[in-house]
Order: structure tokens, then sequence, then C-alpha cells
């Protein structure tokens, strides 16, 4: 009988050291899922930040795009504008040397 005991006795510890054991390593699985979830949020908090800054250079190439146009057409108007007024300017001329030479 007491070789009966000490075998159950002794299976017992066992049990309990492996109870123990495999109670440490499922702490130490569920730790690590943690952190593999902190992890994977992180990145999607970076994914969403970026998808931000692409959208706003987007926005930001859009609106230098279309200062281009707007600084093209008024530079076109601009030299258009020279083109009529240069006449304008030389006729002035002209009536001041007259308005001159008349005095």
């Amino acid at each position: 009988m007491k070789k009966t005991t000490c075998k159950l006795i002794g299976a017992c510890i066992l049990g309990t050291i492996a109870f123990a054991r495999r109670k440490e390593i499922l702490n130490s699985v569920v730790s690590r899922t943690q952190k593999f979830d902190e992890l994977v949020s992180s990145v999607n908090s970076w994914s969403q930040s970026a998808g931000r800054v692409k959208q706003k250079t987007s926005a930001f190439m859009n609106a230098l795009s279309d200062s281009g146009v707007v600084l093209s057409e008024l530079t076109e108007s601009f030299e258009k504008f020279e083109e009529e007024i240069d006449p304008l300017t030389k006729k002035l001329g002209q009536n001041i040397s007259s308005l001159d030479s008349q005095n």
C-alpha cells in the first residue's frame, strides 16, 4: 500500500508540475499574442496615417497643378496686355513729342 501511495503522490506532484508548466506556457502564448495584437494595431494606425498623408500630398499636388495653370493664364494675359499697351505707349510718346514741339 505504501508503494501505491508513493506512486500516487508522485503522480500528483508530476501532474501539478506539468499543469504549472502548461499554464506558464499558455501565459507566455497569451502575452505574445497580446504583443502581436498591439503590433498589428500600430501597423494599422501607421497605415491610416500614411493614407492621410497620401491624400494630403495628392491634394497639395492638385493645388500646385492648379496654381501652375493659373500662373500660365496670368502670364498669357500679361503678355496680351503688353501687346495691347505697347502701341498705346508709342502713340502717347508721339503725342507728348508733338505737344513739346508745339510749345
